[in-house]
């Protein structure tokens, strides 16, 4: 989404008269992270609301741990249970929440991961998850702080080639996708 995020940045520019530039948002995609940016490079990654719209969430927090120092957080912020609101529909095809246990998890009408016990080994896992009333619904939020205690092992790295071929498969249903497409059009607008 980085190209929306500047086209709206270079407009708010325009139309606040700004005596300064925004710095242009980088593209990337979660899935493919530590190849554009190596392993061991950050200190803190902050992912807010976004995991949800991810073609494989899982694959992504694998990603963002590989390019995290030993020591490094990664900082989840979502809503709860987004994809099951909205019916699946354009961006949100995945639910991120906590269980009764208090485990963060990432789940679909296809998939369940359990990402405190797949990665309890690798990674210390803090979930809090907080209800936000907003005057009209309430809703939750689900916020899960995952801090690097080691490298994960080779099982966790699928080969190259299948991983990004398997995540240009998604990325090209998402784009095919009507609902999809229309929804960037009216932010575009």
């Amino acid at each position: 989404m980085a190209s929306f995020y500047n086209q709206i940045n270079q407009r708010f520019e325009k139309e606040h008269n700004l005596k300064f530039k925004i710095s242009p948002v980088e593209f990337g995609f979660f899935e493919l992270l530590s190849y554009q940016y190596g392993s061991e490079y950050s200190d803190y990654i902050l992912i807010d609301n976004a995991l949800d719209h991810c073609i494989d969430p899982f694959a992504a927090i694998i990603e963002c741990l590989r390019v995290l120092k030993t020591g490094g957080t990664l900082v989840t912020r979502h809503h709860v249970d987004e994809a099951y609101k909205a019916f699946y529909s354009g961006l949100h095809q995945w639910n991120i929440c906590c269980d009764q246990n208090g485990d963060f998890i990432i789940w679909n009408r296809n998939n369940y991961v359990n990402v405190t016990q797949e990665l309890e080994d690798y990674a210390e896992i803090k979930v809090e998850k907080e209800t936000i009333s907003s005057g009209v619904v309430p809703f939750g939020i689900v916020a899960c702080n995952l801090t690097k205690k080691k490298e994960l092992p080779s099982m966790y790295l699928a080969e190259e080639r299948q991983r990004a071929g398997a995540f240009m498969k998604g990325f090209a249903e998402k784009l095919s996708d009507l609902q999809f497409a229309m929804k960037y059009l009216e932010i575009m607008e």
